[in-house]
């Protein structure tokens, strides 16, 4: 996408095919495919010692451009490379931003106990900011579409530009997770029973909200900002296993 394209157009006599090469601008594109991801790693931990271990992650990042992959989350769009993107250039106006999969801070910890000679007990803990929002609308000032039967696609909202990212970011996930395995020494720790809760405080943060602005030209949708997903609910598994 974005790039000068050679295509093979069907003659109209039914004699075969004739090669045609477009440019960026024939395709009405300013610009090619973008995607920037900067980030800072930074991490303390201490190993496990046979009583306890510790490690804390921090990362700070970035991801911008105008094109956040093969997918488009924000539309629902998860057909491999089957999206609205690059379809037509005005699909492509104001589309340059903070892209939907950035998570600015992120901090993870995860650490292990043994408080007795058969037990151990373990845990994990995830907080993340927010992800952007997006507000999409029909083109410019609802006059004309020039994409039949795009609709509410485009990076317009309400009549203005609206670039990714624009319309806020959703909520911080907190997830907590945590787990406790007995392995009886007297069975050389072959046999393994455990126990584990998945999102223990039942954290249902927003992680997508519906963008789509109208649902025809001047009329707002009654979904717009409404989630679309959120996190995982909480869950308990149980498990047995056995080494031999």
């Amino acid at each position: 996408p974005g790039r000068t394209n050679t295509f093979q157009v069907k003659r109209k006599d039914g004699t075969g095919y004739s090669n045609l090469t477009m440019t960026n601008e024939d395709l009405g594109f300013d610009t090619g495919a973008s995607r920037k991801y900067t980030g800072l790693d930074l991490y303390l931990e201490r190993p496990f010692d046979g009583k306890w271990s510790l490690r804390v992650d921090y990362t700070w990042s970035r991801l911008t451009g105008n094109t956040e992959g093969q997918v488009k989350s924000d539309t629902g769009q998860g057909d491999t490379s089957k999206t609205s993107d690059w379809d037509y250039g005005q699909l492509m106006e104001y589309s340059s931003g903070v892209l939907q999969n950035d998570r600015t801070h992120q901090l993870k910890l995860r650490g292990t106990w043994q408080f007795a000679r058969d037990w151990l007990l373990n845990g994990t803990a995830s907080f993340m900011s927010g992800r952007p929002k997006n507000c999409l609308g029909y083109y410019g000032t609802n006059e004309d579409d020039p994409g039949p039967g795009y609709g509410s696609f485009y990076h317009w909202c309400g009549g203005s530009p609206s670039t990714p990212g624009s319309a806020g970011r959703g909520p911080w996930s907190k997830v907590v997770n945590l787990g406790v395995q007995y392995q009886p020494v007297a069975l050389q720790k072959k046999l393994t029973i455990g126990l584990d809760v998945f999102n223990v405080f039942n954290d249902r943060s927003l992680i997508s909200a519906d963008p789509g602005f109208e649902v025809a030209p001047y009329t707002i949708s009654n979904t717009y900002g409404m989630g679309q997903s959120f996190t995982t609910p909480r869950r308990v598994q149980f498990s047995i296993s056995y080494d031999y």
